[in-house]
């Protein structure tokens, strides 16, 4: 059982594999994981039925959580996109549907995200464009998820999407507050899942200048600096607070050094855990681990996290 008692509960982040599942269900076990489905994940013949037997294997405590998030490339070999309503899209998200209700998973994650390749691409028409574009299938999304019994949630993404594969690549939505906030009156109440970390990405990026900037990402900034102003996390948290379900948490610094340690960047995650744990449910804990198989980085959140809710943090 969870060594502690919070109306947040605090989850790990793993891939859908034997090994990964066998570390984050070690002692302490978590009040949940959060699924994160590659593509090679639910591309191949017979693939939900191997990862469904794959998490029953595993013994959980009553009220364990699980939350699935979807991948960052498309069944077409694309990278996913919101904006575009196509039929590998639409099947990213039916299969983490039908995945997630046959683990009994509370909520579901896909990016808000549409992807470009350089910053240059960036206007305030095109940004319009996108949001529009992106309510048909966001609605399509929430219909999936809530015929399986979850929460559906978009993701805000950062300056500089890595994209798992290590690129430098962009994306025209999902960046800013009022993207969550337009895309959940628009696309049937969907849900926020809130990175911390990339959160505090856009708004390094927001407050830096073009001149100290590398060359590529000087348009970025430059188009930032005109759009609608966010001071601070927690000014970002205020505006979209009341559609969070799930915060993933991990430490950033500058405009690309994201999934950070828990004390190595600019966030002060003790107090951004007391701020969420009192209105999201869900605290995923989201740094990179040198070895993914094993979760050292993300235990360490998980005991940081769970001392600031019980009081004991350094905030």
């Amino acid at each position: 059982m969870a060594v502690y008692e919070t109306a947040a509960k605090i989850l790990l982040k793993a891939r859908p594999t034997r090994l990964q599942l066998a570390d984050r269900l070690r002692d302490p076990v978590p009040d949940g994981i959060e699924l994160y489905l590659d593509v090679s994940d639910i591309s191949s013949e017979g693939w939900e039925d191997r990862l469904v037997d794959t998490v029953h294997q595993f013994s959980v405590p009553t009220g364990f959580q699980w939350i699935v998030e979807g991948p960052l490339r498309s069944l077409d070999g694309s990278f996913f996109d919101i904006s575009m309503n196509t039929p590998a899209n639409r099947e990213v998200m039916r299969r983490i549907a039908s995945f997630g209700r046959r683990i009994g998973a509370e909520a579901a994650v896909i990016h808000a995200i549409s992807p470009v390749v350089s910053a240059d691409d960036f206007c305030d028409a095109k940004h319009d464009e996108v949001l529009e574009k992106s309510i048909s299938i966001l609605r399509y999304y929430t219909s999936l998820c809530r015929e399986a019994g979850m929460v559906p949630t978009i993701e805000n993404v950062p300056p500089v999407t890595r994209m798992r594969e290590g690129r430098v690549m962009h994306s025209i939505v999902g960046m800013e507050p009022g993207d969550l906030i337009f895309l959940g009156k628009n696309a049937d109440d969907v849900k926020v899942t809130l990175d911390v970390s990339h959160a505090q990405l856009y708004l390094n990026a927001c407050h830096s200048t073009p001149g100290q900037v590398e060359a590529g990402l000087a348009p970025l900034v430059e188009y930032l600096s005109h759009r609608p102003r966010v001071d601070s996390l927690d000014e970002y948290i205020s505006l979209v607070e009341d559609r969070v379900v799930e915060a993933h948490f991990s430490n950033a610094r500058g405009l690309l050094e994201e999934g950070m340690a828990y004390e190595e960047g600019d966030l002060n995650l003790d107090h951004l855990a007391v701020r969420l744990g009192q209105t999201a449910r869900f605290l995923v804990t989201e740094t990179i681990e040198p070895d993914p198989e094993r979760a050292d980085l993300m235990r360490e959140a998980q005991v940081r996290m769970a001392r600031a809710l019980a009081g004991r943090g350094s905030s």
